[in-house]
Order: structure tokens, then C-alpha cells, then sequence
């Protein structure tokens, strides 16, 4: 399957970059965010995971507010629409490795969320992760860090709070993991 992307002169094997070039099931490519008020009250965490190798895509978001957590998980079936979306929950690049927009739409959960996340500080990539037990790969995977900053508003219990220069950090990591 050919999208879009592979029209750049991007790829690093010889496969579409839709392919990864490991059957593992395991093989994921993963976002994730946290962010909390500077006095602690409430907090966020917010992800999204694609399996290539299962057709599956999910997601999720956690607040944490009052000594309470209230979740939100979403997953749905990936291709053939590859996009960041799994309703409500969407993550959107505006400018790689600087803002990147976390959407929940309102629903029957009661927790949603508009947030920018930004950033000026330089990306920490860690090093890569490669373990082989008995001659079996065990773990191959890469993953960088970035601090930042969260604007914009979270509502949790029909509630709506503003979200102003929080703290933010973020991750993404991509491969095979045990488990």
C-alpha cells in the first residue's frame, strides 16, 4: 500500500514506508504527553499507539484531578486511514519537533481536551535500545524525549479548566518491546 509520504525521497529500506521490515506483532510507533498544573492539582497524560503489524491504532487520556483519575481509551482498526485520529481523540502535527496539538472532542465520558504542546528545547534521542536473548531479538526499538510547554483547557467532570503555560514533557518511541 503507497500513501502519500512515499513520494518523498524519505525511505530507508526498500519496502513502501506503509511496510515495516519486521513480522513481529510487537512492532509499534508510539506518541505520548504529560502535563500538570505547577501546584500538582491536575494532571494529563495523553497517547496514541499505531500496530502496524495488527492493523490496529489506540488511544487514550488520563486526568488526574483531586486525588482522582477519570480515563478515556479509544482503538480502532488503522489502515486503510492512517491518520492520527481515533474519535474523539486526535493528535496533530503542526510543526515537527515544535507544536503539536492534542484534541479530545466532548463525549459521553466527560473528560476532553484542546492542548498545545510546545517546545524550544532540543529533542533528547536516546540511545538505541537492542536486546537479544538466546539468539532472539528481544527488544529493538529508538525513542527520543523533549520538555516543553501545555496551553489551552481540559474538561473533566463538566468542568472546564484553563491550561497556561503548564509543564509538559513527551516521548516518542517506535520498534519492538518485550512483552
Amino acid at each position: 500500500m503507497l500513501i502519500p509520504a512515499d513520494e518523498q525521497l524519505i525511505h530507508q529500506v526498500g519496502r513502501p514506508l506503509m511496510q515495516t521490515t519486521v513480522s513481529d506483532h510487537r512492532f509499534f510507533d508510539r506518541h505520548w504527553f504529560a502535563g500538570a498544573h505547577p501546584r500538582g492539582d491536575l494532571a494529563f497524560i495523553l497517547g496514541m499507539g499505531a500496530y502496524r503489524n495488527v492493523n490496529v491504532i489506540d488511544g487514550f487520556l488520563s486526568v488526574q484531578r483531586a486525588r482522582k483519575q477519570h480515563n478515556l481509551r479509544v482503538s480502532r482498526v488503522w489502515r486503510p486511514r492512517i491518520e492520527t485520529v481515533v474519535a474523539p481523540l486526535s493528535i496533530e502535527i503542526v510543526e515537527p519537533f515544535r507544536h503539536i496539538r492534542l484534541c479530545v472532542a466532548e463525549n459521553a465520558y466527560g473528560i476532553a481536551c484542546a492542548l498545545d504542546w510546545r517546545s524550544d528545547h532540543a529533542l533528547h534521542v536516546e540511545d538505541h535500545h537492542l536486546d537479544v536473548i538466546g539468539g532472539a531479538v528481544t527488544q529493538d526499538s529508538t525513542r527520543y524525549d523533549q520538555a516543553g510547554s501545555v496551553d489551552g483547557w481540559i474538561m473533566v467532570e463538566g468542568e472546564r479548566h484553563a491550561v497556561e503555560d503548564w509543564w509538559g514533557v513527551r516521548d516518542h518511541s517506535w520498534g519492538v518491546r518485550p512483552g
